[in-house]
Order: C-alpha cells, then sequence, then structure tokens
C-alpha cells in the first residue's frame, strides 16, 4: 500500500492499493474466517456468514432499511461516525426478496470493504480534528451501478467494489475455476473477448461456482485480465 494525493478532496493523502494486494488481503481474510468459523474452506461462501463477517469487522449491521427515499437505486449504507461503531444499512428489497439474493451478496461485501479499508481514516481525521466541512457524520451512499463498477476516479467506491469480487471469488479459487474452464473447453490461453462464446460461458461457470451475478463475474474477469472488452485480442487462441 502507498499514499497518493486525494483528487475527491476527503483527505490530503488516501491509500493506493495495487489489485494484487487487495486480492492476497482479501483471500487471506474470508478463509481465516472460514477455517476459524467451519472448519474448513468452501465456495459459494453463505450469505449468513458474509452478515456474520460484517459485523465482525466492527460494524452494527441492519439488513431491513427502506433506502428508496434515496436516488440512483441506493442497495446499501455506510456510515461513520466518531466514537461509533460503523453503521452498515442494506436495502430492505434486497434482504427480503431471493431474486435478488446475488446483489444482497455483493452489497454485504462491498460495505464491509468501506468498514474494513476506509474506517480508520475517517477515525484518523476526527482525532485530528480536521474533518473537512466541520460534520460529524460521514456517508457512502452506494447506488446499483457502482456496487460493483465504479470508476477509478471514485477511488473509495471502486476500492469497495474490487474488494467485494475478491472476497466472493478469491484469486487462487477463481484462478482454478479458469484453468478448468480452458481444459474443458480445449482453449490454449486467455484473455478472450468478454462478448465471444469463450467468455460467454466462462462467466457464467464463475457465477454459477460463487453464486454471483452474471455482472459481478465479468466485471471480476475484466480486472483481472482474462477478459477483455476488444473484440480481437492479437496473439491468442479461442474456440
Amino acid at each position: 500500500m502507498q499514499w497518493t494525493r486525494d483528487r475527491t478532496g476527503r483527505f490530503p493523502e488516501r491509500p493506493y492499493y495495487h489489485p494484487d494486494e487487495l486480492d492476497q488481503e482479501c483471500e487471506h481474510l474470508i478463509t481465516t474466517f472460514l477455517r476459524d468459523r467451519h472448519g474448513h474452506v468452501e465456495f459459494p461462501v453463505a450469505t449468513d456468514d458474509l452478515t456474520v463477517l460484517v459485523e465482525q469487522a466492527g460494524a452494527a449491521l441492519d439488513l431491513y432499511v427502506d433506502l428508496s427515499a434515496h436516488e440512483g437505486m441506493v442497495q446499501g449504507f455506510t456510515e461513520f461516525a466518531p466514537g461509533h461503531k460503523p453503521l452498515v444499512r442494506i436495502s430492505q428489497r434486497l434482504s427480503e426478496n431471493p431474486r435478488y439474493e446475488n446483489r444482497l451478496r455483493t452489497t454485504l461485501t462491498h460495505e464491509w470493504g468501506h468498514v474494513w479499508f476506509h474506517r480508520a481514516l475517517w477515525e484518523a481525521r476526527w482525532r485530528l480534528g480536521q474533518l473537512f466541512g466541520g460534520g460529524s457524520r460521514i456517508a457512502y451512499l452506494c447506488q446499483h451501478a457502482t456496487i460493483i463498477g465504479a470508476p477509478k476516479s471514485d477511488w473509495a467506491e471502486w476500492q469497495a467494489g474490487y474488494v467485494s469480487g475478491a472476497l466472493l471469488m478469491p484469486v487462487s479459487t477463481l484462478h482454478a475455476v479458469i484453468r478448468r474452464f480452458l481444459e474443458r473447453e480445449r482453449l490454449l490461453r486467455a484473455p478472450f473477448p468478454v462478448s465471444s462464446s469463450a467468455g460467454y460461458t466462462l462467466i457464467h461457470d464463475v457465477a454459477a461456482t460463487f453464486a454471483v451475478s452474471a455482472d459481478a463475474a465479468r466485471v471480476r474477469l475484466l480486472q483481472r485480465g482474462v477478459l477483455m472488452a476488444e473484440e480481437v485480442v492479437q496473439g491468442n487462441v479461442f474456440a
């Protein structure tokens, strides 16, 4: 991890993590958590385990909050306040409807990312008495469009989104799924276009293995360089 200028104005400097760092830390955390809780590691991670993970990170979790008053299809909400636990609120629409369980899972792990990686930043600012704007409460309103696909310019949302994928689809297990796919489909290597038949099949293999949406699987594979948005990738062999 390195420190770099925060162009959002929230902090003088903010942490920069290389994606490999996030992958390594998240894989260690989720596998340690599962071994401690169940004695073994198995994927997909149960949704109940994800709620425990959020609470073990030190957050007060409410799964049944009406967030409809907020604009932009807000799915989750993490609030930091001096002297209090982080408050994680999840839309009741996700928690009450089994159709949205995959979305619930990515939202829980996204909010966990804010708690685990960003809580200390705000606490440090409050200790120094340098909070911009004089406010005492800071909230991240996490919309459906940015839960897994925030632009890198919004570094806090991007980090939380990346972490969500890294917890639900840990890199070592993800690579094992990719290797099995390549062997089964008799492909020599990746990357290949996201819109190709191979790309479509791999996305759905990953989604089924880890109980995530096809969108979450696609973003994860793009981030890891296994898929490419370009239709033509030079020097690779595809089915």
